[in-house]
C-alpha cells in the first residue's frame, strides 16, 4: 500500500512537467537564452511547436479516463479469479480427487508447462485463428456488433476459456488425471493473456487514437505532424503501469474471498464458481469496451 501510495504520487507530480511538451534540451536551451540575454526577439517556446514532435502519451491516456477506468475494473475482476486455482487447485486435489502429494506436484508443473505452451501459442492464434474479422454477436443486431482486432479477440477467449475452466473443476474434476488436465488447459489460457494482453491495449489504444485524429479532421482541427502517428505502443508503459496495482487488487482480494466461501458453504463449489464467474464476466466487459475503443 505504501509503494502504491508512493508510484501515484510520483506519477502526479510527473504528469504536469511531461504536459508541457518540452524536451529536456529545449528546456536547457531556453534557459541559456535567457542567462545570456538572446530571448528578447524570440517568444517562449510552445508545446508541440516543432514540426513532427507529437504530444507525450500520457495526455491521451488521461484525457481517455473512462476506458482506463472500464479496463481497471476488468483487471481487478481478471485477478480475482485468476489466483484463486493456483492456492486452492492442490487442496482440491488432496480432498476431492484422491490425489497424494506427488499428484499434486505433477499438478503444479503441468500448470506450469501449460502457461509456456499458451504463451508461445498466443501469437499465432491472434494472426491465424482470431485474426479474421468476426463479430461476437448476430450482425443483424447492430448495437451487439462487437469486430475486434486479433489481439483482443486472444484476450477475450483466453479470459473465457480460463474462467469456463475454473468453473467446470468441483464439476468435472474427481480423478489425479482430471485435475492434471485442469491445471495443463488452466495454465494455457492465462498465458494466453499474459502474451496478448499488452499488445491488445497498445492495438486498441492505436484505434482510439486514430478514431480521435479522423474526428478532428472532419472538424477541421489543425493537428500537429505528430499527431497522426499511433500513440499506443508509446502510452502502452503508461498503461500497464496504471493497470498493474488493479492486478494487485485483485490478486490480494479473491483467494482469501474464495477460501471465505469454501469454509462456509464447505465446498469447493462456491469458490471456484465465484473465480471463474470474475474471469468470464472481465472477458465480457473487455470485449464490450474493446469494441468502444475502435
Amino acid at each position: 500500500l505504501i509503494t502504491f501510495v508512493v508510484c501515484v504520487t510520483a506519477t502526479a507530480a510527473l504528469i504536469p512537467a511531461a504536459s508541457c511538451g518540452c524536451t529536456a534540451g529545449q528546456f536547457s536551451v531556453a534557459s541559456k537564452k535567457h542567462q545570456l540575454g538572446d530571448d528578447d526577439d524570440e517568444p517562449p517556446l510552445q508545446p508541440n511547436e516543432q514540426a513532427g514532435e507529437k504530444p507525450p502519451p500520457g495526455s491521451f491516456v488521461f484525457s481517455n479516463a473512462r476506458f482506463l477506468a472500464v479496463f481497471f475494473v476488468v483487471h481487478v475482476f481478471w485477478a480475482l479469479g485468476f489466483a484463486v486455482p493456483f492456492v486452492f487447485l492442490g487442496k482440491y486435489a488432496l480432498d476431492y480427487a484422491s490425489a497424494q502429494n506427488p499428484d499434486v506436484a505433477a499438478m503444479s508443473v503441468l500448470l506450469g508447462v501449460g502457461s509456456v505452451v499458451g504463451r508461445l501459442s498466443a501469437g499465432f492464434v491472434s494472426d491465424y485463428v482470431l485474426g479474421v474479422p468476426v463479430s461476437l454477436f448476430s450482425p443483424v443486431h447492430h448495437e451487439l456488433t462487437l469486430p475486434l482486432p486479433g489481439p483482443v479477440k486472444t484476450v477475450v477467449a483466453s479470459m473465457a476459456c480460463s474462467g469456463l475452466t475454473c468453473m467446470m473443476v468441483p464439476v468435472t474434476c474427481f480423478t489425479p488425471a482430471s485435475v492434471w488436465a485442469a491445471s495443463f488447459f488452466f495454465g494455457v489460457f492465462t498465458g494466453g493473456v499474459f502474451t496478448s494482453n499488452p499488445l491488445s491495449l497498445a492495438t486498441l489504444f492505436d484505434a482510439a487514437v486514430a478514431a480521435k485524429s479522423a474526428t478532428n479532421q472532419q472538424q477541421h482541427v489543425s493537428l500537429a505532424e505528430g499527431d497522426s502517428k499511433p500513440a499506443g505502443p508509446s502510452a502502452l508503459p503508461l498503461v500497464m503501469g496504471c493497470l498493474g496495482p488493479a492486478i494487485f487488487t485483485g490478486n490480494a482480494i479473491g483467494p482469501p474471498l474464495a477460501g471465505y466461501l469454501w469454509t462456509v458453504a464447505d465446498s469447493a463449489v462456491p469458490g471456484f464458481a465465484f473465480a471463474g464467474a470474475s474471469m468470464m464476466v472481465s472477458a465480457l466487459v473487455y470485449a464490450v469496451a474493446g469494441s468502444a475503443m475502435q
